[in-house]
């Protein structure tokens, strides 16, 4: 059975070139033998295994002298089990933020699905339940010393939104929540920091996107829905719900994409 190789196979097998494993050589964090015969350099089983750590410590970026640190250290066991609960501390943190980032880019896809499809348009689907993570005082945002769900970061991934209420004979926005999707919290690994908060949502009601553009928008739409809705032989069961899906400014002037959920029999 063959138990040395020569540095053309150990470079093809590890993913790195001749060179490099001849840096690591001369900086003497692996010994090769060399054969008598032809000055060859042979590589044993044991020194492929050395040259998968000192890639592996490459790859979380420690230096060459730190890498022979750790090889002529007498406590080498207890460096590496500290090594790798910190750069395992680190790994976590980086995949969370990832994650987040993943997250963000779904949110966004699925908002332009929705504009796309369902703008000005009304269907009766089931609905997405959504936690109210924090109820605004209108006078005051929440601050991070408020409201702990904040300080992890998490807040990006969240909406704003409500119930739409009568006020002086017209309908419009009230009761702002800051929210996120229960689905969401689920993909995050949210949902025990937020298992004490309200929930609001429907199993059934009708769904439709429309773009904020002037003062009375909420009023018209709301008009616009409930019309639909008796035309169709629904009946509303609880309060209709308002989320802001994306934001953008066009000639100066914010225009808002607002979801509408109302729950239906």
């Amino acid at each position: 059975m063959k138990n040395t190789y020569r540095i053309g196979e150990v470079a093809q097998l590890l993913g790195v070139s001749t060179e490099t494993l001849r840096f690591y050589e001369l900086e003497g964090l692996v010994h090769p033998r060399k054969n008598p015969a032809n000055g060859y350099r042979v590589f044993t089983l044991q020194n492929i295994c050395e040259l998968m750590d000192i890639i592996f410590y490459r790859n979380v970026n420690l230096s060459i002298e730190e890498i022979r640190s750790i090889q002529n250290s007498p406590h080498q066991l207890h460096i590496t089990l500290e090594l790798a609960q910190q750069k395992k501390h680190m790994i976590q943190k980086i995949i969370q933020e990832q994650q987040r980032l993943l997250q963000k880019f779904e949110t966004l896809e699925f908002a332009h699905n929705a504009i796309d499809h369902h703008l000005g348009q009304y269907i009766v689907m089931p609905l997405p339940s959504f936690y109210v993570v924090h109820k605004i005082n209108p006078e005051l945002l929440p601050s991070q010393a408020q409201d702990t769900f904040f300080a992890n970061q998490e807040f990006d991934l969240c909406t704003f939104g409500g119930h739409v209420i009568q006020e002086k004979g017209k309908w419009v926005e009230g009761d702002y929540c800051i929210l996120m999707k229960r689905k969401l919290a689920s993909n995050l690994g949210v949902e025990e920091q937020l298992r004490d908060r309200p929930v609001i949502g429907s199993r059934r009601g009708v769904y439709t996107v429309f773009l904020a553009k002037s003062d009375d928008y909420m009023h018209r739409e709301i008009v616009r829905l409930l019309n639909w809705m008796v035309q169709s032989g629904y009946q509303l069961v609880d309060k209709i719900l308002f989320n802001y899906m994306l934001t953008y400014h066009v000639k100066d002037v914010c225009q808002t994409y607002v979801e509408l959920f109302a729950p239906v029999v």
